[in-house]
């Protein structure tokens, strides 16, 4: 007995409901990973980055790093090694390169170990290391921070968020008093969410 060949339009509409079955489900996977993460998915990490850089902000821009003698005709003074977690140029790169994305790091790093000429002029280095590694610090290194700041985290909203970048906004306060709100920018690099904007 011969069987009838499974063909026709009934034959070909059961082969394309699982594929479009299939098509939808793998749109709607897209669909889910192509999105950026919540306030509440960045919260920690936020602050986690934000209570980091504040030390940073310290070494770079504000009172710099405990200092204890001059290098003898140098306009720098050592680093006093029991007084800091952060002694060797290295760690200061190190925890910037942990904090920042790399082409915000780089520039951090540049203005604080090369200096940097402007058409206002030149800034010189803050730091600097003698012939054995020894970090030193410049004299006349000064704060230029407006005041401590501070982020009240639980405010924290995102304006905008994808799986490579995420911008979100805090209520903050400086030395206390209210403050403009801060707005920041992560961006994912490697795997690993990192700021790319200044928190001072």
């Amino acid at each position: 007995m011969k069987h009838k060949a499974f063909s026709g339009r009934g034959g070909r509409a059961a082969l394309l409901l699982p594929l479009l079955l299939l098509s939808f489900l793998f749109a709607a996977f897209l669909s889910a990973c192509a999105k950026g993460p919540t306030a509440e998915e960045i919260a920690p990490r936020v602050r986690e980055l934000c209570e980091r850089s504040f030390v940073l902000n310290e070494i770079y821009y504000g009172k710099g790093l405990p200092a204890v003698a001059s290098a003898t005709g140098s306009d720098y003074f050592y680093i006093d090694i029991d007084q800091t977690d952060f002694y060797t140029a290295d760690l200061i790169r190190e925890e910037t390169e942990a904090v920042y994305t790399a082409d915000y790091a780089a520039r951090i790093e540049e203005a604080a170990f090369t200096g940097v000429t402007s058409e206002v002029g030149a800034l010189l280095a803050r730091f600097s290391e003698d012939g054995d590694g020894n970090l030193m610090q410049h004299r006349d290194a000064e704060s230029i921070l407006p005041g401590k700041r501070a982020f009240l985290y639980d405010t924290l909203t995102v304006e905008r968020s994808s799986p490579s970048e995420v911008k979100v906004r805090l209520a903050a306060t400086l030395d206390g008093e209210k403050d403009d709100d801060a707005l920041l920018t992560l961006k994912k690099e490697n795997g690993v969410w990192l700021l790319d904007s200044p928190t001072y």
